[in-house]
């Protein structure tokens, strides 16, 4: 359930291809956030612990998260090359058109600037199997500054181990500790295991449509 693929940065390739992509919204409530992190290791408490919004109870709950061996590690210029696999393998994965004069210097300056967003890896001791990509947008109707969830992709033997609520745990705690409130995200139109997932964990889907124009 957690293999899900977010794709707002190759939308336009989506739409030249005649697919439809579907907008959700979320704005967490501190009881919908203190159910979510039940299930997450400390990775995200030393966001969180920075969070003039915190209570005691939500610390508690990602410290009582289900224990695994993954590391969710924020990405560095290093990690560019393992990244860039990972990237491949998840628009194969979603049927997205890998463009390599787009996508690599893009990622490059994702890494290099952090006022255009973070990635976070999630690693297997050294092995990397996934990634959560985040960036920024501002919108006047939720507010202001809104999280955007770019790319959520987790490698097909680690999927089914509550890695993509955990991604968008470490998400939500980056979000609130800046001051953000509210994440939205991209799904594929009919992928309905992505929607029942994101429904779930407090997502809503708004009455609207995505459209792209390249200009370059």
């Amino acid at each position: 359930m957690e293999a899900i693929s977010l794709p707002t940065k190759s939308i336009g390739a989506r739409s030249s291809a005649g697919e439809r992509t579907e907008a959700i919204e979320l704005t967490f409530s501190h009881s919908d956030i203190s159910a979510i992190l039940r299930c997450f290791r400390p990775i995200a408490f030393d966001e969180l612990k920075k969070n003039p919004y915190a209570d005691p109870a939500m610390k508690k709950a990602i410290r009582s998260g289900e224990s695994n061996d993954i590391k969710f590690v924020r990405a560095r210029p290093a990690d560019f090359a393992e990244l860039l696999t990972l990237i491949r393998a998840y628009y194969r994965h979603d049927g997205i058109r890998f463009r390599p004069r787009l996508v690599e210097p893009a990622l490059s300056r994702l890494l290099r600037s952090p006022r255009f967003g973070r990635i976070w890896l999630m690693r297997d001791g050294s092995k990397p199997i996934g990634y959560v990509a985040f960036t920024f947008h501002y919108d006047v109707e939720f507010g202001g500054v809104q999280g955007v969830i770019t790319d959520l992709f987790i490698r097909s033997a680690y999927r089914g181990k509550k890695l993509g609520a955990r991604a968008i745990g470490v998400i939500d705690a980056h979000c609130r500790s800046r001051g953000i409130g509210s994440m939205e995200l991209q799904i594929v139109h009919g992928n309905r295991i992505a929607e029942r997932f994101y429904r779930k964990i407090g997502f809503r889907k708004l009455d609207r449509g995505i459209m792209a124009r390249e200009l370059s």
